[in-house]
């Protein structure tokens, strides 16, 4: 899914504050910058531009639960600058959380 990431910009933090990235999703290519914000339990990027995308805004917030677990949430909001089929845009949006979702795992485990 994603070919290439370059980060632009850096928070003092040492988080990316804007950054690149490549992708390719059902053989359909695309770059985009994206704006990261971050907060104590919070994640989220808007897009700032992008050639096959109209927008995409995406969070994580994380919850704790009872005992050791705790919960994530993650959304995710892609609106193609083309118009595609509804099954094609399912697609994307299931690879596009599956990605997501085993990046969250691997950092955690």
């Amino acid at each position: 899914m994603y070919t290439r990431t370059s980060i632009e910009q850096l928070l003092p933090v040492g988080r990316a504050r804007r950054a690149t990235v490549a992708i390719t999703v059902l053989g359909m290519s695309d770059e985009l910058v994206l704006d990261f914000r971050w907060g104590d339990d919070t994640a989220s990027w808007s897009m700032v531009s992008s050639s096959q995308q109209k927008a995409q805004r995406a969070s994580y917030s994380i919850t704790a639960g009872h005992g050791n677990v705790s919960h994530v949430c993650f959304e995710l909001l892609i609106d193609p600058a083309i118009p595609l089929p509804g099954f094609l845009v399912g697609q994307i949006m299931k690879r596009s959380v599956t990605t997501a979702t085993n990046g969250l795992k691997q950092r955690v485990e």
